[in-house]
């Protein structure tokens, strides 16, 4: 009948006008298939090489200050008031055979005295080459010098108006002062009796590794022999340095050698 005819021709319609609507299609392109003989870079190789590296020596220096961080502690300050103890030689001496470039060396330590100083840092000089120094072997014998103050030079008061600094060219400890005319001072034979420079020699890699933490303003007790150091290479003497044994004296032949047989920096002590 006309009614359904009518229904049939708009459902028709329909169906046609939504079949004529664009359907939108997504599109997928094919794989691409990777090109023959071309190399990857280097740099994932270069990064991972990198970090092999950087854990590989995070790990060994880690291990190695594992190793020598070997202390105790101490509740007893150390006492920079006081002046330096230096008695009689008890002990016998050391001999070391250090191999530098190619050449054997022996290094022969012989204690003058006992030694006993607690002081404030005020300079610290490492040793890097021996073209510094004139001897193959110092930096291995003596890797660092100290400049220390103690008694009223070490008091704040008076260190303020003192600089201190240590020369590439010498192995000396330079100072200067300048104290107020209106104000604490402290004599000039004061001042050079309670300063000194000190070539360390560590006894043992614990005693090594605790000198290179040392740092300016640290307050330390040096416990040791003030040493006299000889260098032979085919039992031929080379060189020779032997320390001061008093406090009194100035400019060359002045510091202190010092061989270390402990050390306290701070509250920790380190043997």
């Amino acid at each position: 009948n006309r009614e359904d005819a009518l229904y049939c021709g708009m459902c028709y319609e329909v169906l046609r006008r939504e079949a004529s609507e664009e359907i939108p299609q997504v599109y997928s392109p094919p794989p691409r298939e990777p090109e023959k003989g071309k190399r990857k870079g280097f740099w994932p190789y270069f990064f991972v090489l990198a970090v092999l590296i950087f854990s590989g020596t995070w790990m060994g220096s880690y291990l190695l200050h594992r190793e020598y961080e070997d202390f105790q502690i101490t509740s007893i300050p150390v006492d920079v008031s006081r002046e330096p103890l230096q008695t009689e030689a008890r002990e016998e001496g050391v001999v070391w055979e250090i191999n530098h470039k190619g050449d054997h060396y022996k290094v022969v330590i012989t204690p003058l005295y006992e030694y006993d100083i607690s002081g404030k840092v005020v300079s610290v000089r490492k040793w890097r080459s021996w073209e510094e120094s004139g001897c193959p072997v110092w930096k291995e014998v003596f890797p660092l010098d100290f400049a220390l103050t103690w008694g009223k030079v070490a008091e704040e008061k008076y260190a303020r108006y003192i600089k201190f600094y240590h020369t590439p060219a010498s192995r000396f400890v330079h100072w200067k002062y300048n104290f107020p005319a209106q104000g604490p001072s402290l004599s000039q034979r004061y001042l050079e009796s309670h300063i000194s420079n000190n070539h360390l020699c560590p006894a043992n890699e614990t005693i090594r590794y605790a000198l290179k933490k040392v740092k300016k303003g640290d307050r330390v007790r040096i416990e040791g022999w003030l040493m006299y150091m000889e260098l032979f290479k085919d039992n031929q003497k080379l060189f020779s340095a032997r320390s001061s044994t008093t406090r009194k004296d100035t400019w060359g032949g002045a510091c202190e050698s010092i061989y270390v047989k402990r050390i306290q920096i701070q509250e920790r002590i380190y043997e």
